[in-house]
């Protein structure tokens, strides 16, 4: 009479004690719209994946600047992405990344005159656990050789110890 009792509390016991991971899939910007709801709840890990995107692709931002890469950054209450605690933070988590790592070394890495003027018109991270993937499209044009371009591109990510390496 009690082993149908022990089984169903076996049971549920066994379901409560699984961990439930993180897991999700956002989109941060599309076109000039930005996840606000989603950007207050992120952690430094996906902010600085999203900073480290926003400062390789998009022009510097300025009082009057408009783009969603300015945007984002005011959301996440980032003034002056030159700011050497910001680039610092950055640097930590991109220390595997000698490209990204070189980029932080130059700022602003493109500034806000630049004849060569780039727009993130979409950004979406999804995560499972450890494990980030971010996905950013971006248009640009050279005003001196009057030439435009879009780029898509998506990297994986695995986080450890404050570090990313880069998944291939």
């Amino acid at each position: 009479m009690l082993k149908p009792y022990l089984l169903i509390l076996w049971i549920i016991f066994l379901f409560s004690c699984q961990e439930k991971g993180i897991k999700y899939n956002q989109t941060i910007i599309d076109e000039f719209q930005v996840n606000k709801d989603f950007l207050e709840t992120i952690d430094d890990a996906e902010k600085a994946l999203i900073c480290g995107y926003l400062y390789a692709y998009g022009n510097e931002c300025i009082d009057t600047s408009t783009s969603a890469k300015c945007k984002v950054l005011k959301e996440l209450n980032i003034t002056n992405e030159c700011e050497s605690k910001h680039l610092s933070f950055l640097s930590q988590w991109f220390e595997n990344d000698v490209i990204m790592f070189y980029k932080f070394k130059n700022c602003p890495n493109l500034t806000h005159d630049s004849p060569i003027q780039n727009e993130i018109n979409e950004m979406k991270l999804y995560r499972h656990n450890d494990t980030l993937i971010i996905t950013v499209l971006v248009k640009g044009i050279n005003n001196l050789e009057e030439k435009n371009w879009s780029s898509r591109q998506t990297e994986k990510f695995l986080i450890d110890n404050k570090t990313f390496k880069k998944i291939q």
